[in-house]
């Protein structure tokens, strides 16, 4: 794999595997018109036109390349200088509908919004991005949608991407329009990274047809392959999982032995939004700040049943009801032109030196389950102490006074718990990510009968003192389906 110009090209191993599945997918036609929509050196191109000449394939085509990098436009134009080309310095996202073809190749450029705000904002004027920009989205999702807008009726889209606009929130509309436009012919997870330097994403190989046949999807996992049919891919939700049929048999059983959602039995609150941390942590403990400060913890301190503090850190609890005084005065006027910049602040809902979102006082007071927004793993634990966390904890309070949180807290450090959100819940790589909104749609079995309840609950309570494996694999056997 090589860099240049601050650009990840393609890997030519994976390049090749995407020219040999573009000519097995291609539509059935005596010419191509073949695009990359982000192109770089070629790579793909020029792994397309190889294999042609190594299959001894006499089909003639068109190569048409987009990139805005001048340098890599020059390269690759050198590379394929026997071949019928066409390469452009441009945006390939500002291209009209009047362009079409019949493969589109490519591995897009993963940006989000946050840090590519000027980006995002250039495409939302114009006719294309008003259509198919959304909030939380990738900037990848938009060359999957042009290449749509560009394809020939059964033209093939072969791309190498992140697995993570399967299911993420900002890709709601990028589903409909492919479940709308056409339909799946291939994936591959690869369940690693394929790029140094970006190891905690996934990446995933898709072929997708503009029109619909019915097609079978053939889903390739290492050395796993089986199909899913195209009704089947998509949940009720719009999001799209990979299920083998043994995974999406044991799936419905869960939900079917469930009799709530945790949605049903718990609110679940996102940790406290300082907008500076600089500000408003400190690493000790000052004794003229004592009215204000509050013990705070980070998701590193969240371990399975119970909290274990790694480091000291305090927080100045500063909410709207707090007023200004000299003490204040001296540890946050260093940072107050910062505090002043906040939208909060300058849409008028806080003063300049409250928490920017200090949430309610009495989520961090009671008692509670307390889980990392992003693990490995399923880590939850419990308290009944004052836990002030940042945003990334969540915090699990029971919507009913005589819920068992205990009961509960086994389930959610169990093996069952584990499996149903690996594979129905949030990922992003190797971890899972843990908000609110997937949180609440976990299924869950609450008996009614209080002495099947408290067994589990006892368990979790000794866990909490002391954790066994032994202790974890009854309460596993208790939960499994």
């Amino acid at each position: 794999m090589g860099k240049k110009h601050y650009v990840i090209y393609t890997p030519i191993q994976e390049s090749k595997q995407i020219a040999k599945l573009a000519f097995t997918y291609a539509p059935p036609k005596v010419k191509w018109k073949l695009a990359d929509l982000s192109c770089g050196n070629g790579n793909l191109l020029v792994s397309f036109a190889g294999y042609m000449k190594e299959q001894n394939r006499m089909i003639p085509i068109q190569y048409y390349g987009y990139d805005i990098d001048e340098k890599a436009i020059i390269e690759a134009r050198n590379r394929l200088l026997n071949e019928n080309c066409y390469f452009s310095c441009e945006d390939s996202l500002f291209l009209g509908k009047e362009k079409k073809f019949d493969i589109i190749l490519g591995n897009p450029p993963y940006l989000g919004e946050k840090n590519h705000k000027e980006i995002f904002d250039d495409l939302k004027k114009t006719e294309f991005g008003k259509k198919y920009y959304e909030g939380k989205m990738d900037y990848l999702y938009f060359f999957i949608e042009k290449a749509i807008d560009l394809l020939e009726e059964e033209g093939i889209l072969v791309y190498l991407t992140t697995d993570y606009w399967l299911v993420a929130d900002g890709a709601k509309t990028l589903r409909r329009t492919l479940k709308k436009e056409g339909e799946f012919l291939y994936f591959q997870d690869y369940n690693t990274s394929l790029f140094e330097g970006a190891l905690g994403q996934h990446n995933l190989l898709f072929i997708w047809r503009k029109g619909k046949k019915g097609s079978q999807v053939l889903v390739q996992e290492k050395e796993i392959k089986f199909y899913i049919e195209q009704e089947e891919l998509y949940a009720e939700n719009g999001n799209i999982y990979l299920w083998q049929p043994k995974i999406k048999k044991q799936l419905q059983t869960i939900k079917e032995k469930a009799n709530y959602r945790l949605g049903d039995l718990l609110d679940i609150k996102q940790g406290i939004v300082s907008g500076c941390d600089k500000a408003f942590v400190l690493n000790h403990y000052e004794e003229e700040l004592k009215e204000y400060l509050k013990p705070f913890y980070k998701n590193k301190d969240i371990f399975s049943y119970s909290l274990e503090k790694q480091e000291e850190f305090w927080i100045l609890y500063l909410n709207e009801k707090r007023e200004w005084n000299d003490i204040l005065e001296k540890y946050l006027s260093p940072y107050r032109e910062k505090l002043a910049a906040r939208r909060e602040v300058r849409l008028g809902k806080i003063a300049w030196w409250n928490l920017q979102w200090a949430r309610e006082e009495k989520i961090f007071q009671q008692a509670k389950i307390l889980g990392r927004q992003r693990c490995k793993g399923n880590w939850f634990a419990y308290s009944e102490e004052d836990v002030y966390g940042s945003a990334d904890i969540y915090y699990f309070l029971p919507k009913y006074k005589d819920l068992d949180l205990f009961y509960i807290l086994a389930y959610l450090n169990s093996s069952l718990f584990s499996f149903w959100y690996s594979h129905c819940g949030k990922k992003k790589g190797n971890l899972l990510e843990f908000y609110s909104k997937p949180l609440m749609e976990v299924p869950i079995y609450y008996p009614e009968n209080l002495s099947e309840r408290r067994e589990v609950s006892n368990l979790a309570k000794l866990q909490i003192q002391k954790y066994s494996i032994e202790r974890q694999q009854k309460i596993d056997n208790y939960f499994k389906f």
